[in-house]
């Protein structure tokens, strides 16, 4: 490797930072595309689930939450 470092510098570079931009711009697309799906699922309505759309007033004056605000 010292070798091919001596003999070969600007090319070794050349070839280590072709490597580095690769990886790096790999990295930095699956993160877009983990991103994207991220949102996707924050915006996709599951129209199969069933939703309990009642509020629990009776739940809500068992609380007592009187003494919070003053």
């Amino acid at each position: 490797m010292k070798k091919l470092f001596k003999k070969y510098p600007e090319g070794t570079l050349i070839v280590l930072a072709v490597i580095f931009s690769a990886f790096i711009f790999y990295y930095f697309i699956g993160g877009m595309i983990v991103a994207a799906r991220g949102i996707d699922n924050v915006f996709t309505v599951n129209k199969n689930a069933t939703e309990n759309m009642t509020f629990n007033l009776s739940g809500a004056a068992k609380l007592d939450l009187r003494g919070l605000a003053q």
